[in-house]
């Protein structure tokens, strides 16, 4: 499909990033005496269409009409599935982790997906994982699965699928090519092995279980991150000092929280990277992530204004605005 097939969808998308919010907005969020005062402020904007829904429907229905959107906007429904990898992985790893706890993984599963939910509950039920279409997705979930029961370790299940949600990244990249969807699924493969790599540091974990905890990488070397992990902090620390992410890599030693915020920041720095772009699948992916993001934000504030969290705090964990 040509780049020019997307033109009608990329004036959508621009008639629709007009009403994203800026940073003002977000601060005048942040700023209000409380939650019904956050909540008429978006009722206002016309984010909700009313103040006394919840704020778990609120953000549903706003990934909801997103979606809606997207899918009906974009030319080659292809693309869709680009946009959901980490979403689809989520909730395999949901469905693998219920069959252990016994809750019910309906509870737990996040839209957008690819997958078939009702099937997927079924398939790991029945732990007949062949139910599912996509057979890199069902191999994955039956290795984690086994893996699971082999060391009576949850952990070692979640380790499988976010290893195989990086490489369905990795596929989906190299299948477009270039852009700024390969730039971003680079930047979160990287700084998801990062943090997987400090945490295998912390808590000392042994060659095998680092080997498979690691990823493919993009602007790291895979075989480089996995020996300085193994050697330690020091060592792990002092080869990520030499790469692009030196700035982050010191960010998680010292704030873990104050690093999520440079990851979803720089996402959304990347994202604005094809603000000026008339055609193509760009416009689509920087829009689908700065939306969510803005979604994410707000779920934040209203989150933390429910729970009484001090605004100085607040301040220091919202994200920039895409606007």
């Amino acid at each position: 499909m040509k780049d020019t097939d997307y033109a009608f969808c990329v004036a959508a998308i621009r008639a629709r990033e007009t009403d994203l919010f800026a940073a003002p907005f977000i601060k005048k969020l942040v700023e209000a005496e409380g939650i019904k005062q956050c909540m008429m402020l978006l009722k206002s904007v016309g984010w909700l269409e009313s103040e006394e829904v919840s704020i778990r429907e609120a953000v549903r229905n706003q990934q909801e009409d997103l979606w809606n959107f997207i899918s009906s906007s974009v030319p080659d429904k292809n693309v869709l599935k680009y946009l959901c990898v980490l979403n689809d992985f989520f909730n395999l790893k949901v469905a693998v982790k219920c069959i252990f706890s016994k809750e019910k993984p309906d509870d737990f599963y996040v839209k957008p997906t690819t997958l078939d939910l009702k099937l997927l509950s079924k398939a790991a039920e029945k732990n007949d994982y062949n139910l599912l279409t996509d057979s890199f997705i069902s191999n994955t979930a039956m290795s984690a699965y086994e893996l699971a029961c082999k060391t009576e370790n949850g952990q070692n299940a979640e380790t499988v699928i976010d290893s195989a949600a990086i490489e369905m990244l990795k596929k989906h990249s190299e299948a477009i090519g270039k852009g700024v969807y390969c730039d971003i699924c680079a930047f979160i493969a990287d700084t998801s092995n990062i943090k997987t790599a400090f945490r295998c540091c912390f808590t000392e974990k042994s060659k095998d279980f680092v080997n498979l905890a690691i990823s493919s990488c993009f602007k790291l070397d895979r075989s480089r991150i996995i020996e300085a992990t193994l050697n330690g902090i020091e060592a792990l620390e002092a080869y990520l000092s030499g790469t692009c992410y030196a700035y982050g890599s010191s960010l998680y030693l010292n704030d873990t929280v104050k690093y999520d915020k440079w990851c979803d920041d720089r996402i959304i720095e990347i994202a604005r990277g094809s603000k000026y772009t008339a055609f193509g699948f760009d416009p689509v992916c920087s829009y689908y992530y700065a939306k969510n993001s803005e979604i994410k934000t707000v779920n934040m504030i209203l989150s933390a204004k429910q729970a009484g969290v001090p605004q100085d705090v607040l301040k220091e964990r919202v994200r920039i605005a895409y606007a």
